[in-house]
């Protein structure tokens, strides 16, 4: 952690407005309680999610907010912007793939969700006008329960992978749950444990 801090600092000082220019300051607040929703985890919890061949496996839940700072540098004028951001890390019991939901501020009124699996990472739709080729359902079985307002999400970026590879093929979410089912590249899955 104290090496992620001492880089952090080091990469501020780089990236800091080059003096003088005429610095703006833009504080995009706080993630809304709306915005927080889009991640169900309590933070030091534990969820399981069920391996197609019956493996149960356990996920630690470590989840965190804090306010970011981005520098923007336009010649003479450079801005400095803050934003809330809500990290959300599960950790599988054994090494298996990474798993987390990162909420972030994108300006004053709205945020971006995303979903990672490993190297595959999936958006939910958080604004009306938001399409990231995701299908909502109103209700959807998985397993022996029905589970309301259901995305499911494809991975995009199948070009970075090689025919060996496996990865997260695509992910079904939803608000009151997280992650529902994730469908693998080689026809394997992990279900919600309940």
């Amino acid at each position: 952690m104290k090496k992620i801090l001492i880089l952090s600092a080091m990469m501020l000082g780089l990236t800091a407005c080059p003096e003088p220019c005429e610095r703006e300051v833009l504080d995009l607040g706080k993630l809304s309680d709306e915005a927080l929703a889009w991640s169900p985890y309590v933070n030091e919890s534990s969820y399981s999610l069920k391996h197609s061949e019956g493996q149960e496996v356990s996920f630690e839940c470590i989840r965190a907010k804090e306010v970011r700072t981005e520098y923007m540098d336009y010649g003479d004028k450079c801005l400095e912007v803050f934003y809330e951001v809500d990290i959300t890390n599960l950790a599988a019991s054994y090494p298996l793939f990474s798993l987390y939901v990162f909420l972030q501020k994108t300006d004053t009124a709205s945020y971006d969700c995303g979903i990672g699996v490993g190297d595959s990472d999936f958006w939910l739709p958080t604004a009306p006008d938001d399409d990231f080729g995701q299908t909502r359902f109103d209700s959807l079985q998985i397993g022996d329960y029905w589970y309301k307002e259901v995305y499911k999400m494809g991975f995009k970026d199948i070009h970075q992978y090689g025919s060996d590879d496996i990865y997260a093929d695509s992910l079904y979410y939803n608000k009151s749950h997280g992650v529902l089912k994730i469908l693998m590249s080689n026809e394997e899955d992990y279900e919600i444990s309940r």
